[in-house]
C-alpha cells in the first residue's frame, strides 16, 4: 500500500488494529507510536497546505474553462501517456509534436515540499 496519512497514533491505530503496516503504509511500535516509513506521514498543517493547493488548482482550471481556454495539453512522460486510453482521442485533434504537460512523478516528500514552497510564496 502507499499513500499519505495523518501522523496521529490514534488515527493510525484505528486504521489498522495491530499496527503492522499491512493495510496502510505505516507501522506502529510497541508503544503505539508511528514508525517513520517512506515519508508517508504528514501533519494536519501539511494536509491543510495540500488542500489549499488542490483548491487553487481546481479554481484556476475552472476559471480557464469559463474563459474559453480549452487547450489540449495531455500528460506524457515517466511511463504515462494520457492519450493512450482517452475516449476522445478521435475528436481531440492532438498531434505528435504539440506541447504537452510533463509527468513529474514526485515521491511524497518532494510533492509536499513543492506544495509547501508554492504555498509560502503565495502568503
Amino acid at each position: 500500500m502507499n499513500g499519505l496519512l495523518i501522523n496521529d497514533p490514534e488515527i493510525l491505530a484505528a486504521m489498522e488494529k495491530d499496527g503492522e503496516g499491512v493495510f496502510i503504509p505505516a507501522k506502529l511500535d510497541k508503544e503505539g507510536k508511528p514508525v517513520k516509513s517512506d515519508n508517508c506521514l504528514a501533519t494536519l498543517e501539511t494536509y491543510g497546505r495540500i488542500f489549499r493547493y488542490v483548491n487553487k488548482k481546481l479554481t484556476s482550471m475552472a476559471q480557464s474553462l469559463y474563459e474559453g481556454d480549452v487547450r489540449r495539453e495531455p500528460v506524457k512522460g515517466g511511463g504515462t501517456d494520457a492519450c493512450r486510453y482517452c475516449d476522445y482521442k478521435t475528436v481531440c485533434g492532438f498531434e505528435k509534436g504539440k506541447p504537452f504537460r510533463k509527468n513529474l512523478r514526485l515521491d511524497h516528500s518532494a510533492a509536499v515540499q513543492a506544495i509547501t514552497e508554492e504555498d509560502e510564496e503565495n502568503e
